[in-house]
């Protein structure tokens, strides 16, 4: 199926994907023989999730449903606030293993990651009617 060009992801979605796929053995490196709890389990999850989702977008392919990345769309930024803001700054919850203190430079990091990857979310479940149609 060829699709419109005029729908076709913009090069930094690419770019976007390729960087996650280069950190992924680095992040799986880096939490191996940690101490991990339930929410960390649930972020790596959600991590692999993020990769599938970019490669259907980047890739054009239909992975299950539309309905299932719609409904991604919504979970995906309430848990990445919660994950990455409210439960290691409010609830003084550990990621990882670690306790964080209040970083501005990891907060910005942080938003890097959430504001692409929820757009992707998006514009994988709702603007490709185009793929999912077929």
């Amino acid at each position: 199926m060829e699709i419109n060009p005029r729908f076709k992801p913009h090069w930094f979605w690419k770019l976007f994907f390729w960087f996650h796929i280069l950190i992924a053995p680095v992040f799986i490196i880096l939490v191996v023989g940690e101490e991990l709890s339930v929410l960390d389990w649930v972020d790596i999850g959600a991590f692999f999730v993020i990769i599938t989702c970019l490669y259907g977008y980047v890739f054009s392919k239909k992975i299950g449903v539309a309905k299932f990345w719609q409904g991604i769309c919504l979970i995906y930024p309430c848990w990445a606030i919660f994950y990455e803001f409210i439960a290691p700054y409010w609830f003084h919850l550990p990621q990882y293993g670690e306790i964080y203190d209040y970083d501005p430079l990891f907060i910005a990091l942080a938003l890097f990651f959430i504001v692409p990857t929820s757009r992707a979310f998006y514009l994988y479940g709702f603007s490709r009617e185009q793929l999912w149609r077929s």
